[in-house]
Order: C-alpha cells, then sequence, then structure tokens
C-alpha cells in the first residue's frame, strides 16, 4: 500500500499511509502488542525507505519522527523486537536519504538515532542500542557538523519576523 503510493509518486497518499501506520503502530505499541506492532513498524519503516528514494524528503523525515516515537515507546514496554526494528530501520531510511542528498532527513535519522539509542541504553536493552550504534556508524563519513549548520544558516535567513507595535 504504502510502497506503491511511493512508486507511484503520490506524495499526499504516501505520507496519508505514513500517518496510518504510525498511529496504528503506536497505538499497538501502547498496547504492548509486540508482534503486530513490530509486523506494522516494518511496514512504516520500508514506506519510509521507498519515500526517501523517490526524494520525497517530507515523508520520509514524518516517517523517521513516528519510527523514533514508537521505538522509544516499545523502549518502555521492553518490546525489544520492535525497537529493534525501528533503529535498523531509521538507519536505512537515513542511508536512503544520504544517497538521495535529503539533508534534512538524514539529519533527523541520526537524531532519531541517537534519541533510541539513549533510551536502550537507560533500559539496558543492549541490542537496540547496538543497531542503532551501528546504523549510527555509518554516517561517520558524512560531515554532519557542517551540514547541521549549512540547515541552520538557510533555516536563520527563511525567518520572517512580525513586529507588532
Amino acid at each position: 500500500m504504502g510502497n506503491t503510493a511511493a512508486f507511484t509518486k503520490t506524495r499526499k497518499e504516501i505520507i496519508a499511509v505514513i500517518f496510518a501506520l504510525g498511529e496504528i503502530g503506536k497505538s499497538l505499541t501502547k498496547q504492548s502488542l509486540g508482534d503486530v506492532a513490530n509486523s506494522t513498524v516494518t511496514l512504516l519503516g520500508e514506506t519510509g525507505k521507498v519515500a526517501a528514494s523517490q526524494n520525497f524528503e517530507d515523508a520520509a523525515l514524518n516517517a523517521e519522527l513516528l519510527l523514533q516515537e514508537i521505538g522509544t515507546g516499545a523502549i518502555e514496554k521492553n518490546l525489544k523486537e520492535t525497537a529493534n526494528t525501528s533503529a535498523r530501520l531509521l538507519g536505512d531510511i537515513g542511508k536512503a536519504a544520504d544517497k538521495q542528498g535529503l539533508e534534512r532527513a538524514l539529519l533527523q535519522a541520526v537524531y532519531s538515532l541517537e534519541a533510541i539509542k539513549f533510551d536502550a541504553e537507560d533500559r539496558y536493552l543492549v541490542s537496540a542500542s547496538i543497531i542503532a550504534e551501528m546504523s549510527l556508524m555509518r554516517f561517520n563519513g558524512a560531515d554532519l557538523e557542517k551540514l547541521e549548520e549549512k540547515l541552520n544558516r538557510n533555516f536563520r535567513g527563511k525567518r520572517k519576523f512580525l513586529y507588532i507595535d
């Protein structure tokens, strides 16, 4: 469903599918339904990967944020497989974003992986922490600090402040 929307280049549909899968995944994680949550996370992550490969940066960003939210929720509920899958797929989306030159999606993948790694270490979920760390190692070659500064500079230049007297 999500991959079909991504491959046929229908941006609105892929974002709708990503949000739907994200909401389902969050609900399943809150209910501690690990196997079903893991399947939903896999669908969400694969859809995010395809979105990144099709240059749908906004869709990839949404998928990453939802995977981070579900992944941290899975860590809180001790759903190891769901947490592991979230970390692995965040790395995959980041890799696809890097190949396509989607700078914001690349940085978001790194931020999300760092959050999952921190939460997993805090809860002693070693496998999720290791997967997040291994995924982060993929991006060691990218100069993330310069990229972050570049994006911050561009963002600051686009702000418009309204002065109300």
